[in-house]
């Protein structure tokens, strides 16, 4: 019926879900028994759910997807393999229900063909057990059950790009079937035979290297170069260079130690020159190629991986005190004053310098630490003025930023509280436009249909609407280049005020270093400095989250109340509630007010 009425065949396989007639599907072979009338079927299976699309108002669906039911004995099949798994049902259905002959041999090879991906491997592997039968020359009665080997290769031909055909006949690494596609394919002779007969006279390992190499499969041309034999190790090392994903695998199949240090050497090359430093060294240092692995530490900064190869390597004191040397001014120019501080201390013995470095990385303790190991008190004076100044500058710091928490929220309300009227006024207007009686509406909706594409109101109206355009266009991108600044009165002020504050946060690194300057100012006597930046870090610190608190609270109502949305009452609350968090534990609990 369907056939007849030219309904699309896919209606047979959507009607109840393609996972439903699976298990049909010998059912469905049985009751056709027509070999031309299935294949027709094969070639219009397609991926598209026609029930959804070309038939979704004409078809109802009264058991859509009761696949349900049995999804336990369809797990193996992709929810998105509707053409492969039907076919593949098909295939089966063909093999265990119809008795073979020729007819039956096309119709599978058309499910294979036609599969999605088309499966033209498994298709030439059956026109290839045809033609050995052809060529063995046997009585086998089998043989007039299946069509002649032209017969076959011309109809997957005609299913199938001859290209794709071609290419899959060299993969199977046999060269006359790859000539007799490329004969039926009506290609040249002159394209594909100096290329067949130059494969041919290669020893099979290299053949099949190049077959590999022309199709892209590299790991299979990897496999068959390696077992080519050491004349061919060159070849393998420049594929390998050339595809770097091969370096693992080659590693695997290679066994001799002299080759596979080449090996990992190469692959070190190329993860330097991919700037993958770290595992670069680490690749050096599996073959002992230190000298390499001593660049490559040296280039991500890993000062402690540079020492320990200069110690492999043999280096004398004098090339290694060098070499620290120049590694502590590395590592000062590119702000890492702590890690610069332990060379000069454990490898150029400069105790000055190490305690310098400590306090520009503002690691008090550890400065005062060193101070007293090597018994110097004239840097133990040094930290300590170096501490008093540092306390004096965070004071003043906290202080304009105290100052600055109370502007940037002050301005923040403000602008809020003008938003909330104009947005009322707007609302007012709005509803009062609404109330005007239908004469006025009348009148204004004739005065506009009288304008026509030929008066001038027209012509400005639509002037300006482009002019209006290309203004909101430059506004935009002006809007982009001065992203992140306040400006006073733009539209993003609002928000732009929020983000300042949350900005002005005191980072994590920031908190450790307050604690060990606060802990450093008591060791050396000054409780009174360390009681005031406490103080003064603390009230900037609840007054930044109150303010924070306050603009997130604000953002989400319609409303704001003057005595409750004040950052005195929100420094209060915060202090209440995060008075034992691991925000404040920068704090030392002896300063703490009661």
């Amino acid at each position: 019926m369907v056939r007849r009425h030219r309904i699309d065949f896919n209606v047979i396989v959507d009607h109840c879900g393609w996972k439903t007639f699976l298990h049909s599907a010998s059912e469905f072979v049985r009751q056709i028994n027509n070999l031309s009338y299935i294949t027709e079927f094969v070639c219009a299976i397609k991926k598209e759910n026609i029930t959804e699309t070309l038939y979704k108002n004409l078809i109802s669906l009264p058991c859509q997807y009761v696949e349900d039911v049995q999804a336990g004995d369809l797990h193996c099949h992709p929810a998105d393999s509707k053409v492969s798994s039907v076919l593949m049902a098909i295939r089966k259905a063909l093999e265990d229900n119809l008795p073979e002959s020729p007819a039956r041999e096309l119709c599978i090879l058309t499910t294979l063909a036609r599969s999605d991906p088309p499966l033209i491997e498994d298709a030439l592997k059956r026109v290839k057990f045809i033609r050995e039968m052809e060529l063995s020359g046997s009585d086998d009665p089998r043989r007039i059950s299946y069509p002649s080997a032209e017969e076959s290769l011309k109809h997957l031909l005609w299913l199938s790009d001859s290209d794709a055909v071609f290419d899959t006949a060299l993969g199977l690494y046999d060269l006359h079937l790859a000539a007799i596609v490329a004969l039926n394919a009506q290609r040249d002779p002159k394209e594909f035979l100096p290329f067949l007969q130059e494969l041919e006279r290669m020893p099979d390992f290299l053949m099949r290297y190049n077959i590999d190499l022309r199709l892209l499969r590299f790991e299979k041309a990897l496999r068959h170069i390696i077992s080519a034999g050491d004349a061919y190790y060159s070849d393998c090392m420049t594929l390998m260079k050339k595809n770097p994903q091969l370096f693992p695998l080659g590693l695997q199949l290679i066994t001799e130690p002299t080759k596979r240090m080449s090996v990992l050497e190469a692959w070190g090359d190329y993860l330097t020159d991919e700037k993958c430093f770290e595992d670069a060294a680490i690749t050096y240092l599996s073959c002992s190629s230190f000298e390499k692995a001593l660049k490559s530490y040296r280039a991500c900064g890993n000062w402690s991986g540079v020492l320990t190869v200069a110690g492999f390597l043999k280096r004398g004191k004098d090339e290694i005190t060098h070499l620290a040397h120049e590694i502590c001014e590395e590592l000062q120019a590119l702000g890492k004053p702590g890690e610069a501080a332990k060379i000069a201390l454990q490898y150029c013995g400069d105790v000055n310098r190490a305690v310098n470095l400590l306090i520009c990385a503002r690691d008090w303790e550890e400065a005062l630490r060193i101070s007293f190991m090597h018994r110097m008190e004239d840097l133990v004076s040094d930290v300590k003025s170096a501490s008093l100044e540092c306390a004096s500058m965070l004071i003043s710091e906290y202080e304009e930023g105290l100052e600055k928490v109370g502007k940037y929220l002050a301005r923040y309300l403000a602008v809020r509280q003008r938003r909330l009227l104009l947005a009322a006024k707007i609302k007012s207007e709005e509803r009062s436009v609404d109330d005007l009686d239908d004469d006025v509406a009348s009148e204004a909706s004739s005065n506009f249909s009288g304008m026509s594409v030929y008066t001038k109101g027209t012509r400005k109206s639509y002037t300006a609407s482009i002019s209006s355009s290309a203004t909101s266009k430059v506004r935009d991108s002006r809007r982009q280049r001065k992203r992140g600044k306040i400006r006073p009165g733009s539209p993003g002020e609002e928000m732009a005020l929020v983000e300042h504050l949350k900005g002005m946060c005191l980072a994590t690194g920031a908190r450790h270093e307050l604690r060990s300057l606060l802990v450093s100012l008591v060791m050396l006597g000054e409780d009174e400095a360390a009681r005031k930046l406490q103080r003064t870090g603390e009230n900037f610190q609840l007054s930044q989250m109150a303010a924070i608190k306050l603009a997130e609270d604000t953002v989400s109502n319609d409303s704001i109340d003057e005595y409750a949305h004040t950052l005195e009452y929100y420094t209060q609350k915060v202090r209440s509630e995060m008075q034992n968090s691991d925000t404040f534990s920068w704090r030392c609990q002896v300063f703490i007010s009661p």
